[in-house]
């Protein structure tokens, strides 16, 4: 586990903190299920949405393809967030990337993104790379 993570799950203030994930989907074992009514879900050509009457709950979107690599970015609202619908919205992506031929997913997230990290590592996502400039004590 990268320092930097420990260093802010014990309380440390991580300041411009940013990590560069990524997670190979030819080891990728799906075992998360979705507790999320599968008729929220709205597919489209590069996202996945959760829509519940006409509003977006959260949605995850990926870059075009590229040699079997794409980035992904997901987005929660914020009076939605802790309903397990980032973890839902993952799961749902990585299982439909995966059967689309995708290889190997990236992303970037704040060092300060606790729960983003958390989701994350919770895939197997793991640390490839981490930009920082300074810790400061909480």
């Amino acid at each position: 586990v990268d320092a930097l993570i420990m260093f802010r799950e014990v309380g440390f203030k991580i300041d411009e903190c940013y990590y560069s994930m990524k997670l190979d989907l030819g080891t990728y074992r799906n075992n998360k299920e979705c507790q999320i009514d599968e008729k929220l879900f709205c597919f489209k050509e590069r996202s996945i949405e959760i829509v519940q009457g006409n509003e977006v709950l959260g949605k995850i979107t990926w870059d075009p393809v590229e040699n079997g690599k794409t980035s992904i970015g997901i987005d929660v609202t914020r009076t939605h967030r802790g309903k397990g619908l980032g973890t839902a919205l993952v799961a749902k992506a990585l299982r439909h990337l995966k059967t689309q031929g995708i290889r190997v997913i990236e992303l970037g997230v704040d060092g300060n993104n606790l729960s983003a990290l958390k989701l994350y590592r919770k895939f197997g996502f793991e640390v490839r790379t981490t930009h920082f400039y300074i810790i400061a004590p909480c």
